[in-house]
C-alpha cells in the first residue's frame, strides 16, 4: 500500500518547528522524540536526518545520494541503537558513548539514534549524563521513546523535547486518498501503524462490523457476544482495541452518550487487565459480560 508521503510530511506540525530552528541555525545537539506511533516517529526521524545530510537546496529532496543513503540505511555516520525493543544493557550504553565520541567517517556530522529509550534502566541512563553535558560539536543525539515517564528528569532537562501528535481521521483520509481503507482509518486512533495492522488481519471487517453495532447501540444479545468472543478469542485484544477506538472516535465527534463512555472505559480496563494479569483466561471469560453491560448501559445497569 502506498501513501502520499508529501501530504503526510505536511501534516506533521513538529516538522515545521524543526525547519524553523534549522533555518536560523538553532538546532539542538540533543533531542528526545516522543508521542505518535512508531511509524510517525520513524518518518519524522528520517526527515530530520535527511534534512541534515541532503545537499539539495530543497531539503530533504529524497532523491540525492545522501537522502538515498538515509532511506536505505547505508550512511555510516548514522548509527542506530535499541531497535530490537529489548532492555538496553550497560554494554550497549557504553557502546553508545563510544559511538558519540568517535568522529564521523565520511561526513562532517554524525547522528546517533537510540530507539525505545524507555528500555534503558535508571542506572544506565545515569551513565549517559556526562557525555550529554559535553557532546562533541559534530554529533546530534536523538533519544526516541513512547514514555517520558521512564526518562530521568536529569536527562529530560538536557534535551529539546519534540512531542508528535497522532493524525486526525481527516488527515489520514488525505494521506491514504488512493487507497480503500476508510474503515481502518475510522478505528485507527490516528495511528498509521494501526491502519497497516488492521489491513493485515483477514477478519478485520467482521471485527469492525461487530464493534460498530456495539457503538451504535444496536442491541446485541449476550449469547451472541459470548459466541463472537469465543470464536475469535485469539484476536480478543485487537477486537477490544477496535471497539475502544470506534467508541472514542464517536465521543470525539460529539456523541457523548453514556453507553459510549462506559464502553470506552470498559474496553480500556479489559485491555489493561489482559496486559497485566497472569491468568488471562479468567479475564477473557469476563469480557463478553462486561461488554454486554456497557453496550446496554442506557437500558439497564445489571444483567
Amino acid at each position: 500500500m502506498e501513501i502520499d508521503v508529501d501530504v503526510l510530511i505536511k501534516k506533521i506540525p513538529a516538522i515545521n518547528v524543526f525547519n524553523r530552528a534549522k533555518n536560523i541555525a538553532l538546532l539542538s545537539q540533543f533531542y528526545i522524540i516522543t508521542g505518535g506511533d512508531e511509524y510517525l516517529r520513524n518518518i519524522f526521524i528520517e526527515y530530520v536526518i535527511s534534512s541534515i545530510f541532503c545537499k539539495d537546496q530543497e531539503k530533504p529532496c529524497r532523491k540525492c545520494l545522501e537522502c538515498q543513503k538515509i532511506m536505505n540505511g547505508t550512511n555510516v555516520d548514522v548509527v542506530y541503537f535499541g531497535n530490537d525493543k529489548e532492555n538496553i544493557k550497560k554494554e550497549q550504553v557504553q557502546k553508545i558513548i563510544e559511538t558519540v565520541i568517535t568522529k564521523p567517517f565520511e561526513y562532517n556530522e554524525k547522528i546517533v539514534v537510540v530507539n525505545n529509550f524507555e528500555n534503558v534502566s535508571e542506572n544506565n541512563q545515569n551513565l549517559l549524563l556526562k557525555i550529554l553535558e559535553e557532546l562533541p560539536t559534530y554529533v546530534i543525539v536523538l533519544f526516541v521513546s513512547d514514555s517520558m515517564l521512564k526518562i530521568l528528569p536529569t536527562i529530560q532537562s538536557r534535551a529539546r523535547i519534540i512531542t508528535l501528535t497522532n493524525f486526525t481521521n481527516e488527515d489520514l483520509r488525505e494521506i491514504f486518498r488512493n487507497e480503500n481503507c476508510l474503515k481502518q482509518i475510522e478505528c485507527s486512533n490516528g495511528k498509521i501503524n494501526n491502519i497497516y495492522k488492521f489491513l493485515a488481519n483477514k477478519n478485520f471487517t467482521k471485527y469492525y462490523d461487530f464493534a460498530t453495532r456495539l457503538c451504535e447501540a444496536k442491541h446485541i444479545d449476550l449469547l451472541e457476544i459470548i459466541a463472537f468472543f469465543e470464536e475469535y478469542k485469539n484476536d480478543i485484544e485487537l477486537i477490544l482495541e477496535i471497539i475502544q477506538n470506534i467508541a472514542e472516535s464517536k465521543i470525539s465527534a460529539g456523541l457523548n452518550q453514556s453507553y459510549l463512555i462506559k464502553l470506552s472505559k470498559t474496553t480500556t480496563k479489559q485491555i489493561n487487565l489482559l496486559n497485566t494479569n497472569i491468568n488471562k483466561n479468567i479475564i477473557i471469560d469476563q469480557i463478553p459480560v462486561m461488554i454486554y453491560r456497557s453496550e446496554n448501559a442506557n437500558i439497564r445497569d445489571t444483567i
